[in-house]
Order: C-alpha cells, then sequence, then structure tokens
C-alpha cells in the first residue's frame, strides 16, 4: 500500500499548511491556519473554502482520511457545503466511502450528505461501495436513503456487484430490493448485462447466491 500523501509545501505557505492540517486533523492548527489565511475579515468559511490542492478541498481531504474532528468544524461551525463537489467531480462523501471509513460516512449522511448525488461516471456512493465489496458501507448507505436502483453510466448497483463478482454486495442489494430486470443500455461493453438475463437463485435461507445467465 503507497505512504500517505503528504501535502505540506515550503514553510510559510498556509494554503498547503491547511490541507495538512485537514489530513492529519490536526483540529488546532486548522483553526489557526483558517485564522491566519482570513486575515481579520470574518470570512473563515470563503478563505478555507479557497484553498484547493489539485481541485480538492480541505473537506474532501479530511474527510477521505476519516477526520471526524475537523470535518465536524467545518461542517457544523464553519457551515461549509457537506455536497459540493472537487474539480473531479466527487464529494466529501464519495471521498470517504472510497477510504473505507464507515464511521465518517455515517457522520457525513447524519450532517446533510446526499447519497444519491452523481459524481464520476454519474455513479453514486453505493456504486463505489457495491464495486468495492463493502457490505456494511452498502447496508449503511440504504438505510440513509442511497437508490438501490440507481443508473449511472456503469449501470445499476447490481450490475457492478455482478460485473466486479461482489456476491455478498449483491445478496445486500436483492435483500433490498434491487430490480434483477433493471437493464442499461449506455456502455456495450457491459452487454452481458443487457442482452442476457440474469436469474439469481437464493436458497431457503438465503445464504448463498447462484447466478446463471441465460442467452436471449
Amino acid at each position: 500500500m503507497a505512504p500517505p500523501r503528504t501535502y505540506a509545501a515550503g514553510p510559510g505557505t498556509l494554503q498547503r499548511r491547511l490541507i495538512q492540517a485537514s489530513a492529519d486533523g490536526d483540529l488546532r492548527a486548522f483553526k489557526r491556519i483558517a485564522t491566519a489565511l482570513d486575515g481579520g475579515k470574518g470570512r473563515i468559511r470563503e478563505a478555507v473554502e479557497a484553498v484547493r490542492d489539485r481541485g480538492v478541498r480541505a473537506l474532501h481531504v479530511a474527510a477521505g482520511r476519516g477526520r471526524i474532528p475537523v470535518c465536524a468544524y467545518m461542517v457544523e461551525e464553519l457551515h461549509m457545503d457537506v455536497n459540493a463537489a472537487d474539480e473531479s467531480g466527487n464529494t466529501p462523501l464519495s471521498h470517504a466511502v472510497r477510504a473505507g471509513n464507515v464511521g465518517i460516512v455515517r457522520y457525513l449522511l447524519d450532517h446533510g450528505a446526499d447519497p444519491n448525488k452523481p459524481v464520476d461516471f454519474e455513479c453514486t456512493s453505493i456504486h463505489i461501495a457495491v464495486g468495492k465489496g463493502m457490505c456494511e458501507m452498502v447496508e449503511l448507505l440504504l438505510s440513509k436513503g442511497a437508490d438501490v436502483n440507481f443508473s449511472s453510466h456503469c449501470g445499476a448497483p447490481l450490475h457492478i456487484a455482478a460485473m466486479e463478482n461482489q456476491d455478498a454486495a449483491m445478496k445486500v442489494l436483492l435483500d433490498h430490493g434491487a430490480d434483477i430486470n433493471k437493464t442499461h443500455e449506455a456502455l456495450n461493453c457491459f452487454s452481458s448485462l443487457f442482452t442476457q438475463e440474469w436469474l439469481v437463485v437464493f436458497d431457503r435461507q438465503h445464504a448463498s447466491i447462484m447466478q446463471t445467465i441465460v442467452t436471449i
């Protein structure tokens, strides 16, 4: 696994130091640097929102690192937009889901994060979680209103689970009403998902899934 990214640049670069503090979860340093960036104007939120590292804001960085106290300061005290997209179209929630941190995902959802906001490729956070086989995350997102049948450029979550061989995630989706007859028309590379039928058979205890492809 690659080492955590270091954001700090040269000395005196307040913007870089702010991003580094958000990555480190150093709330005291974050507040001090944010105040310095504001320069006494009384607009700390705007000063923090203006800081980006390769298109990513401090809230996205903190969410991706699971830094709840720093996120809480930005969301609850500075009233930053919890659904703001970075330059790649990703939200704090999608960064947190990719990192696999259930705690920060729960915090963001409890404070207004939209589980159905599309990010890259029009996918939502549940597509990301399903593709990684993160069943606890999938359950959490569904419990907070994620659309089990949301269609993206890559298909519905069930399509992603099938393509990525995530049987456990597929079971979770089906248990929450995923539509096995839902088709996807955007990508011909997923022809098996919309030129064939997927029949999903459970045993009596719903403990296993058998996928059978019947060519039309």
